[in-house]
């Protein structure tokens, strides 16, 4: 009785660990922040993303790949750069996308191969 007892502590603390180890949760970005497109004035939807992270070369913010992005299509259907070098707890991030922003990210890159 007493090694049944002791086997299930140990095997509930072991998943409990494991479960706050694991990268499953949802960072959520869209509280406090408007629902309209600044650059197309058009509603946007929630969606959930994938988190991006890791150091960038310093050629990466003049890259027409990133201005296009910034300039363009700010709200595209795109990973969430968070812009730390390691990886956060969660996997995912809810952001706003833009439906005119996520169309116009299809046609630039389609353009850009």
């Amino acid at each position: 009785m007493r090694l049944t007892s002791f086997s299930f502590v140990l095997v509930t603390v072991w998943v409990l660990c494991i479960g706050c180890a694991s990268r499953r949760g949802t960072w959520d970005f869209t509280s406090k922040q408007s629902a309209t497109c600044g650059l197309h004035k058009v509603v946007m939807t929630p969606k959930r993303v994938n988190l991006a992270f890791g150091m960038k070369p310093n050629t990466y913010y003049e890259a027409p790949a990133y201005k296009a992005m910034v300039q363009t299509f700010p709200h595209g259907d795109q990973p969430y750069d968070i812009g730390t070098c390691s990886p956060p707890r969660q996997r995912y991030a809810r952001v706003y996308v833009c439906p005119v922003c996520a169309e116009v990210r299809r046609q630039w890159l389609a353009e850009n191969k």
